[in-house]
């Protein structure tokens, strides 16, 4: 009984080596018929094209120039709003200090009325 399940076992493993290796001289068999397939036909990936990678790296390139071009640009408009921003300042600076002095000299001629009048009332 032991003989017999002993070389059942063999011959069940045996059998599945068997066609293991078959399997496996089939494969090798149909894999020469794959040697004029590129590598992304064979394996399923992507192949890369290089002329289009070329192309998009030129537009990319235009792109970014045109993108250095509008930040020169946009510093420049920056810089000319500063220069505005600060006139304007300076004039709202200078109009404050000219309504100032104005204010100061009504001050001083509401004084010198009230002293003519308050001189007038004392003559009489």
């Amino acid at each position: 009984m032991l003989n017999r399940t002993l070389t059942f076992i063999s011959v069940f493993f045996l059998s599945i080596t068997l066609l293991f290796l078959a399997l496996w001289a089939h494969r090798l068999q149909n894999r020469d018929s794959l040697d004029h397939w590129t590598a992304g036909e064979k394996y399923g990936y992507a192949t890369i094209d290089v002329q289009s990678l070329n192309k998009n790296l030129k537009l990319l390139e235009g792109e970014h120039n045109d993108n250095k071009q509008k930040i020169k640009e946009l510093k420049s408009e920056k810089q000319k709003l500063q220069k505005s921003l600060k006139k304007h300042k300076l004039a709202k600076r200078e109009q404050e200090l000219a309504i100032e002095a104005l204010e100061a000299e009504i001050a001083q001629l509401e004084n010198f009325i009230e002293a003519v009048i308050l001189s007038d009332s004392n003559n009489r």
